[in-house]
């Protein structure tokens, strides 16, 4: 079933999400980053007041032609304490400035643009976040900037941008894109202004609370050479994850009665801290080396 939402940023000022919702939106995606050293000032408001108003929430990185391991790091920094995530994006096209495209991606070619999205997807792995993740682009860069084949293959779904006169209630564009964005002036009460109208047709998680309890929170300090349990309960095994897996070793130890016990050794040096996080959601605890 499809299902409509929008993307946002800080332009587009503080939305009355309650309306948005009755609206018959069901989730939107908020800017979070762009390039390095820039969060959007907006992002940690929006997505709490989205949530409170009952839409999925998910968060989108605007790639540059900087450093790509930290436009990772802000990436996942800004969204770190923010989730559950229903999805996250890489949007892939040239900046702008005063009304004027610069071709700061376009000239990086097609097989740098695309290593520069996987690692990111990887980076978003890596840090525990099992949620969809998509590359966001016009249908013209999908053609020719963006080899789709090798994001598919590395897991991503692909987020499309072609406006015309159709949309979602006579067209159905299922067969070229997971999700599609249809128009970049659309109009959604509860928003003053034009809003980027989208559909999804497979990757949006619809996320609310956790599907999970654990015994853990805030931060536990373990010396190297120890271990700490954690009891995490859970109808199917969870995935518990590291966000920096060469700091910390998580070693399942028993199970039964829907319980699921884990060890947790720290490998990193004294003073490194590391989150985990359950089941792709927020940040359950932090391990902090002693």
């Amino acid at each position: 079933m499809a299902i409509k939402g929008i993307d946002i940023y800080n332009g587009t000022g503080r939305p009355d999400f309650a309306a948005v919702k009755r609206a018959g939106i069901g989730y939107i995606i908020h800017k979070a980053t762009e390039g390095v050293n820039f969060a959007d000032a907006s992002f940690a408001a929006n997505i709490t007041a989205a949530r409170a108003a009952g839409l999925s929430v998910g968060a989108y990185h605007f790639l540059r032609a900087t450093p790509i391991d930290r436009q990772a790091h802000d990436f996942l920094a800004a969204i770190d304490g923010h989730g559950p995530y229903c999805c996250l994006a890489i949007d892939v096209e040239n900046p702008r400035k005063n009304g004027v495209t610069i071709p700061e991606i376009s000239s990086l070619g097609k097989a740098a643009i695309t290593a520069r999205v996987i690692t990111i997807c990887k980076a978003i792995r890596a840090a525990g976040y099992t949620c969809p993740v998509y590359v966001y682009s016009s249908a013209s860069w999908l053609r020719s900037l963006i080899d789709v084949d090798a994001c598919r293959k590395a897991g991503l779904l692909i987020w499309g941008a072609a406006y015309s006169r159709a949309t979602p209630d006579n067209t159905d564009r299922s067969n070229a894109y997971d999700m599609w964005q249809w128009s970049s002036r659309g109009s959604v009460p509860g928003i003053s202004g034009s809003v980027d109208m989208d559909v999804c047709y497979k990757g949006i998680n619809t996320v609310s609370a956790p599907n999970y309890t654990c015994d853990t929170s805030g931060t536990v300090e373990i010396a190297r050479g120890k271990a700490y349990q954690a009891e995490i309960i859970c109808k199917d095994a969870p995935k518990v994850a590291a966000g920096t897996p060469d700091e910390v070793t998580i070693l399942p130890r028993s199970s039964g009665g829907g319980k699921w016990y884990y060890y947790f050794v720290p490998i990193g040096k004294p003073g490194d801290c590391v989150g985990i996080y359950i089941n792709g959601g927020p940040k359950q605890f932090m391990v902090r080396v002693k």
